[in-house]
C-alpha cells in the first residue's frame, strides 16, 4: 500500500510525496549493498510562467517515526534532480497532472544491513514499518526564449538560438520536514531486499562480549587476540586463545567437569533434564572444548599441524556465538 505525504513550502501545499512498499527493493549485493525507495513526485498545477521544481531531495532512513539523524539506520542521502535532459526532472505543470519517479538510495555497511535486519525480527510483525524523513528543496522558474504559439516570452540576454533557458529562484522557506512511512510486507523483503543485499548468500555475525572482569582476562580481549592470530595466519595461537575464552566463562560459571555450563545455564533458565537446548548447549560445548583443547594436550602434539584457517576460523566463530550466548543470560 502506498503512504503519501505533503510538500509544503511556506505553510502552502504545493505537492505530495507517495512511496509503495511492495517497489522498495535492494541492490548491490553483500559488496555494495543498497536499499533503493522509488518516490512518486508530483507537485500542483502553477502557471507556466511561473513553474515550481524540486532541485533535490534529501532523505534520512529509520525505523522510528521521529527520524533524526543521531537515531538514523546510515547517514543521509541527497539527490540531485537538476540535470541535462530534462534540465529540471520534477516541475508543476500548467493543466493535468504529472509525476515523477525518484529513487533515494541509501548505501549500507555490512553491520547497518545486520542492525536493520535485527530491527525487523523485533519488530514480531509481517509489515515492516520503515521511515523516511524527507527534505526537499523547492525553486521556482521563470521561463524564457519559448517559442510556443501563444507565448509571452521575450528574447534577454541569449538569443534564441540557444534555445530555451530559465532563471532560478531559491525559495528561502525553511518547513517541518515531512515524515513518510513505508509498510514494507515480509514477501516483499524476503523477494525483493534480501537477495539484493546478499543476505540471502552473506551475512555478518555479530558478537557481543561482556566487559572486563575483575581477576579475569577481559573477554573481549581474548577475542581480539584469538582474531588478530588468525588474520597473522597463526591459527594454533588462534586456537589458544580460544581455549582460553572458553576457560574463562567456565570459571566465571563456576562450572565443573561433573556441574557443566549447560547445568549452570540450565539452573538459571529453568531447563528441565531432557530440554532440548540443554543437551544442544551441552553438546556443542563439549565439542568446542575438545577441539580447542587437541593440540594442547600431550596425546595431541603433531595436530596443530593440521590445523589450518578452516579450522581456526570455525573454532572462532563457535566459541564467539557461545560466548554471546552464555553472556546475554543474565546471572
Amino acid at each position: 500500500m502506498a503512504n503519501s505525504t505533503y510538500i509544503d513550502l511556506f505553510g502552502q501545499s504545493i505537492g505530495q510525496i507517495s512511496v509503495d512498499g511492495a517497489v522498495v527493493r535492494a541492490e548491490g549485493g553483500p559488496i555494495n549493498p543498497q536499499l533503493v525507495f522509488p518516490l512518486e513526485v508530483q507537485l500542483n498545477n502553477q502557471p507556466d510562467e511561473a513553474m515550481l521544481a524540486i532541485g533535490r531531495v534529501r532523505g534520512l532512513l529509520g525505523t522510528d517515526q521521529n527520524v533524526q539523524p543521531a537515531t538514523a539506520i546510515c547517514p543521509p542521502v541527497c539527490e540531485d534532480l537538476i540535470g541535462t535532459n530534462p534540465a529540471f526532472r520534477v516541475t508543476s505543470r500548467p493543466h493535468g497532472q504529472g509525476t515523477s519517479t525518484v529513487e533515494l538510495r541509501f548505501f549500507l555497511t555490512p553491520s547497518q544491513v545486520e542492525e536493520l535486519e535485527s530491527r525487523r525480527h523485533a519488530s514480531h510483525s509481517d509489515v515492516f514499518n520503515l521511515y523516511l524523513r524527507l527534505e526537499p528543496t523547492v525553486i521556482g522558474l521563470q521561463n524564457f526564449n519559448r517559442q510556443q504559439p501563444g507565448s509571452t516570452s521575450e528574447p534577454r540576454i541569449w538569443d534564441t538560438k540557444y534555445g530555451e533557458y530559465a532563471e532560478i529562484a531559491w525559495f528561502w522557506a525553511a518547513n517541518q520536514p515531512p515524515v513518510l512511512r513505508v509498510d514494507v510486507e515480509t514477501s516483499t523483503w524476503v523477494r525483493s531486499v534480501l537477495p539484493g543485499l546478499g543476505y540471502d548468500r552473506l551475512r555478518l555475525v555479530e558478537v557481543t562480549l561482556p566487559p572486563p572482569l575483575p581477576d579475569r582476562p577481559n573477554a573481549a580481549a581474548e577475542f581480539d587476540k584469538a582474531e588478530a592470530a588468525l588474520d597473522a595466519r597463526r591459527y594454533e595461537d588462534s586456537v589458544s586463545a580460544c581455549r582460553g575464552l572458553l576457560a574463562m566463562w567456565k570459571g566465571l560459571l563456576d562450572a565443573t567437569d561433573a556441574h557443566r555450563v549447560a547445568d549452570v545455564m540450565a539452573e538459571r533458565l529453568g531447563w528441565t533434564a531432557d530440554d532440548g537446548r540443554r543437551q544442544f548447549l551441552d553438546a556443542l560445548w563439549k565439542a568446542a572444548t575438545d577441539f580447542v583443547n587437541a593440540p594442547h594436550h600431550p596425546e595431541g602434539a603433531g595436530q596443530a599441524t593440521w590445523i589450518d584457517y578452516r579450522d581456526a576460523r570455525l573454532a572462532l566463530l563457535v566459541v564467539g556465538v557461545l560466548s554471546e550466548y552464555v553472556g546475554s543470560i543474565p546471572p
